[in-house]
């Protein structure tokens, strides 16, 4: 790696295209979930 980090910041979309933002936990538990109702894991 070259050190370099690289930051995004959602605001735009959220503000101007209204784009719910997903609280992290509840993103992984989705994940989760639809991983195990399809036999990925």
């Amino acid at each position: 790696m070259t050190g370099n980090f690289l930051y995004y910041d959602f605001s735009k979309a959220v503000n101007e295209l209204e784009l719910p933002q997903t609280p992290l936990e509840n993103a992984i538990r989705k994940t989760v979930n639809y991983y195990r109702e399809n036999g990925i894991i």
